[in-house]
């Protein structure tokens, strides 16, 4: 994260938490009025509810996206004022907090929960009941936690493979397929319910690959074994781990692909040691141009939701008060919201303010159609 100097750090704090003082208050998602931080606001055009906050969680206790809601738990307790709980139910991932949430009448307290891209398969495969991008049920609130969503994932392949670049991958797959008659040649890691999974699979299926290669099982501890052992010919990792394994020369690998929707790289510092390395791997965009480029990548994006019942102006206090973790992220306080997430040892980003609950909707419905190719 880039630094910021403290002086403007503490301006912009008061501002983006004006919306989350514990006396209510309407604020857009861009501007608020009112009190400090911290205390109580006055803003006209409505009121915070009066009753308590709920985050509703379908991930497992102790994980790093629990961790992550902790945190997020803590920061609305100390801006609103309010009680804030979470309530974790992981069977069937949330499936039975979202069809509580969905039926969800209270109009005293606001209760919230985490949607992310595992709950799209859930839908599809009959786990879930309920669509999590159905608006006549749930309003999304904004972009939420993630590994930062649009960084890349790199393909890599054992290094003496006889393809250099997606497009010879891509001719060598064609060419060495099994609607030839024989057996195919390429292997590509297969570990359902897992983000890489989905994000490879959206690629290869929507190429029209999918019945050309080898779809090997696998899990995420042992994909890494799998490409050095070279049982697996192509394996998906994040890209700052991909970097590492290609700065490590012992390890005999390549990169054929940085699956990344653009070319920007500045939530890297310029001096970070993996950034020479990733910046060498051709992207989607390189590949495909930047119109198709957003069509062969499925974000890995989580998103926040409310029933739909709840008030606009209620959804732009609740958007305006998680807004101000994003100016948090730029602190180097280590007691700071941010690094207390860091220090369980992730990578993610709490909130981005650009994204309106629209624009993540609209991303998931994209994902869903992707998603429902290789789970139909």
């Amino acid at each position: 994260m880039k630094k910021v100097n403290a002086i403007l750090l503490s301006a912009v704090l008061a501002l983006g938490l004006t919306a989350c003082g514990g006396g209510g208050g309407a604020a857009s998602s861009k501007a608020a009025s009112g009190s400090a931080a911290g205390g109580s606001s006055a803003a006209a055009g409505g009121s915070w509810p009066s009753g308590d906050i709920t985050i509703y969680s379908g991930y497992e206790a102790g994980s790093q996206t629990d961790a992550n809601l902790v945190v997020l738990k803590d920061w609305l307790s100390e801006k609103t004022g309010k009680k804030v709980t979470i309530e974790i139910d992981k069977a069937g991932g949330g499936a039975n907090l979202a069809n509580k949430l969905a039926e969800s009448k209270d109009d005293k307290g606001l209760t919230m929960m985490l949607f992310g891209n595992n709950n799209i398969s859930n839908y599809i495969q009959g786990i879930w009941t309920v669509d999590p991008t159905d608006t006549s049920k749930f309003k999304a609130v904004g972009g939420f936690i993630q590994p930062n969503p649009m960084t890349g994932c790199m393909l890599l392949t054992q290094e003496n493979s006889p393809y250099n670049t997606w497009d010879e991958l891509e001719k060598y797959i064609k060419e060495h397929s099994a609607k030839n008659g024989d057996k195919a040649a390429v292997t590509v890691m297969d570990i359902p319910g897992k983000v890489m999974d989905s994000k490879v699979k959206a690629l290869f299926y929507q190429r029209g690959l999918q019945d050309d290669v080898i779809w090997s099982p696998t899990s995420s501890a042992d994909s890494a074994s799998a490409l050095l052992g070279d049982t697996i010919d192509i394996v998906m990792f994040e890209e700052s781990k991909a970097a590492s394994y290609l700065a490590d020369s012992s390890n005999k690998v390549k990169a054929v692909l940085n699956v990344r929707p653009n070319k920007d790289y500045s939530d890297y510092a310029p001096d970070d040691k993996n950034l020479e390395i990733i910046k060498k791997v051709p992207t989607l965009v390189d590949v495909f141009g930047e119109k198709d480029a957003e069509k062969y990548n499925l974000p890995n994006a989580s998103f926040m939701v409310v029933p739909a019942s709840t008030p606009d102006d209620v959804v732009a206090q609740i958007k305006a008060c998680i807004d101000g973790l994003q100016d948090v992220e730029k602190s180097t306080d280590e007691k700071s919201y941010y690094m207390r997430q860091r220090a369980q040892g992730g990578s993610s980003r709490y909130w981005d303010k650009s994204w309106t609950g629209d624009y993540v909707m609209k991303m998931f419905k994209d994902n869903m159609e992707k998603t429902k190719l290789f789970l139909k």
